[in-house]
């Protein structure tokens, strides 16, 4: 026998999501309802469910309140949130406080049966909508940590670059000013600039820079 809890304090919402549930689970399985946190809470301080219900929006507070209540009871016990908000104000927020799975209202309830079904089995329910989500924001967060990792490169002008190149080649200033047709003094006044912009204070360490950095290869 399966043991539920649903945390609903809808009337229609608590039979429709029950018959998710025996519709998911068949005739073995036991339903509790709870109507509100406080409610939830003194269930929970009794015994742990097989699989665990949520609404967010509760007269005595948010259901996040008692998803983290019941990570703390009972940190094996599969928790799901059923809600009509797909928002990331409301999705993340819930994963956060220990959610499981994410399911919205408006999904059939054979879809919502089948999701629900699949906990037991270790594959989260979540609404297509949702996964949907989760996906977008993870591809997004990871190309926006690329970016963040890649460093950036300070910009040289093309003579800077030219002479950088020929620093790292070994060529010495007077070399660098005969093969750039330009004064030796002009060739140290890009010398000047490139340290400063590498944050350098040596030839070693510029040509390693340089090289680390991409802008001129070895």
């Amino acid at each position: 026998m399966k043991k539920v809890l649903i945390l609903e304090d809808h009337a229609g919402a608590q039979r429709w999501l029950s018959d998710a549930v025996w519709l998911g689970f068949g005739d073995q399985v036991e339903i509790s309802i709870a109507e509100t946190i406080v409610q939830a809470n003194d269930i929970l301080d009794s015994q742990a469910f097989d699989l665990f219900i949520v609404d967010l929006h509760l007269p005595d507070g948010s259901g996040n309140e008692c998803l983290i209540y019941a990570r703390q009871l009972h940190p094996d016990m599969p928790t799901v949130v059923a809600t009509i908000y797909s928002d990331d104000g409301h999705l993340f927020p819930a994963l956060q406080a220990g959610a499981a799975g994410y399911l919205l209202k408006d999904d059939k309830k054979e879809a919502i049966a089948s999701m629900l079904s699949g906990i037991l089995n270790g594959v989260p329910p979540l609404s297509p909508d949702i996964a949907r989500r989760l996906m977008s924001h993870f591809q997004s967060s990871a190309r926006s940590s690329d970016q963040d990792s890649q460093e950036q490169v300070p910009h040289l002008t093309e003579r800077e670059t030219e002479t950088l190149t020929y620093i790292v080649k070994g060529f010495s200033i007077r070399e660098c000013a005969e093969l750039m047709a330009i004064s030796p003094h002009t060739v140290s006044g890009y010398v000047k600039d490139i340290y400063k912009k590498l944050q350098v204070s040596s030839r070693a360490e510029v040509a390693s820079e340089a090289v680390r950095l991409g802008i001129v290869n070895h």
